[in-house]
């Protein structure tokens, strides 16, 4: 799908150069000021400045980049679109300067920019709808409806359109990405159109939903939220200054707006030289305006109609679920579920070493830490060392926990030679083997060899002997484990 785009995209972009030119020399421009601030060279490539790309508004950001604030009215375009093709057109018309002038070089330069960010624009929006969650289809749909709205010429001829996309989605896409750097694209946004201020709302929505989210307002959200919001609109208000100093300063005759409060001249200026203003627009001749934006105004408005419905059916099904919610199977449910999940634990072990821990931490907690404990005899120490040292073997760590909590064993395990010398046993085991098997082993085979020789004496004569006799029978020699 993304090829697909990338092919309409230049397609698209190829036919509306191709109509541009054409109808400007089938149709007479209804601006002819085009004229008088491009005249004619005999310059072979000046011929690039009379295709129509850039009439209109393009005009006066053209005339920015080659002149400046000359005048007052100019205070409606802000300033870093006109910087920025005033400083590529510097780089371009080095090779170019025998071939065209550098007013038509500007011309050059303002379009190869808008063309070239407008097919950037659509392959971003793409990544952004996929981002967004949508399909490949979707993704690709909301693109191309991008690339063939009806006001893309503005995105096409000298205008501020392309660049402003540009940081617009720039900027979403970094949101998308969690990164808080997003409103360092917004800030470029506002330098290119005076409307990037509203772009601030993102930033006021996603910092008040995180304070929301964890219940606190922090300090630290708060100061986020005033710098990124007062980075984001710092181009306005830096461009406001600017003028300001420029039309209001000593020695100059300033405009009315000079002595208002805050010295703010766009809104004045778009009110004076632009008649901006609520409603301003709603004028009979403005008719076939109204309706070449028809078209994509209805289908905005048919798509937000049909989310807003979407929404409330979503809602109004969420209410009636939970309405009519069957809590009876939910607890049968939350029953099956919890003995499952106890199953697992026990099958894994899981959940013993967990009651083991418990029990060893209810021991610590009931124990009295004024209260002197006994000094354990070194009998119980030799019986906890056998029995810890099973223990360990066998991995029962949940009842060694316990153990060791309530017996105060040592926790440095004592020393095998030692252990066998106090016990009076003589180890051939395997180091890794517990003791406790082998004094088990020892007086098994010890008690059936026994047997066995009791078994065999004659019962006649068994009578006549002495108690000491039989009790030498059973007496035990030092124990030798030898493990089999």
């Amino acid at each position: 799908m993304k090829e697909k785009l990338k092919r309409h995209a230049l397609i698209f972009r190829g036919f509306l150069f191709c109509l541009q030119v054409v109808t400007t020399y089938l149709i007479p421009p209804y601006d002819t000021s085009a004229r008088e601030a491009y005249p004619s060279s005999r310059l072979l490539l000046d011929w690039v400045s009379s295709l129509g790309h850039g009439n209109w508004d393009a005009i006066y950001f053209n005339h920015l980049a080659r002149e400046g604030y000359d005048y007052e009215n100019f205070g409606a375009f802000f300033p870093l679109y006109p910087s920025l093709i005033a400083g590529l057109a510097s780089v371009l018309y080095l090779p170019l300067q025998l071939l065209m002038s550098y007013n038509s070089c500007v011309v050059l330069t303002s379009v190869l920019l808008n063309n070239t960010l407008f097919y950037v624009n659509s392959l971003m929006l793409y990544k952004l709808a996929r981002l967004f969650g949508l399909s490949e289809s979707k993704s690709y749909q909301a693109a191309l409806l991008y690339v063939l709205n009806p006001a893309s010429i503005f995105m096409s001829v000298g205008y501020t359109e392309s660049l402003f996309s540009f940081f617009v989605i720039l900027g979403l896409l970094v949101r998308e990405a969690d990164s808080q750097l997003y409103f360092l694209s917004f800030c470029l946004a506002t330098g290119v159109r005076s409307n990037g201020i509203s772009l601030v709302f993102f930033i006021l929505y996603d910092h008040i939903l995180t304070m929301i989210k964890s219940g606190n307002v922090l300090i630290i959200n708060l100061v986020c939220m005033v710098v990124q919001t007062g980075v984001s609109v710092a181009p306005f208000l830096w461009f406001q200054g600017y003028f300001h100093n420029l039309y209001c300063s000593d020695g100059n005759n300033g405009s009315s707006w000079c002595d208002k409060p805050l010295g703010i001249s766009y809104g004045y200026i778009q009110s004076e030289y632009w008649g901006v203003g609520l409603f301003n627009y709603w004028e009979a001749k403005q008719i076939p305006n109204f309706l070449l934006a028809a078209p994509m105004f209805t289908l905005v408005f048919a798509i937000m109609i049909n989310w807003a419905s979407e929404q409330y059916k979503d809602f109004r099904d969420l209410r009636s679920n939970f309405a009519h919610t069957d809590y009876t199977n939910l607890d049968r449910t939350m029953d099956d579920l919890t003995a499952v999940i106890k199953e697992t634990l026990e099958n894994g072990g899981v959940l013993s070493d967990l009651k083991g821990r418990v029990r060893a931490e209810i021991f610590k907690a009931l124990e009295d830490p004024s209260l002197e404990r006994p000094k354990l005899p070194s009998e119980n120490l030799l019986i906890n060392e056998l029995i810890r040292e099973y223990l360990t073997y066998n991995n029962y760590q949940s009842t060694l926990s316990v153990l060791m909590q309530e017996s105060r064993q040592p926790h440095q395990p004592l020393d095998r030679n030692f252990l066998c010398s106090e016990l009076h046993v003589k180890s051939h085991t395997s180091p890794e083997l517990p003791l406790l098997y082998g004094i088990v082993s020892h007086f098994t085979d010890q008690h059936s060899n026994n047997v066995n020789d009791v078994r065999e004496t004659d019962l006649g004569e068994g009578e006549e002997e002495s108690e000491e006799e039989e009790e030498e029978v059973f007496k035990q020699p030092e124990i030798t484990i030898i493990h089999k």
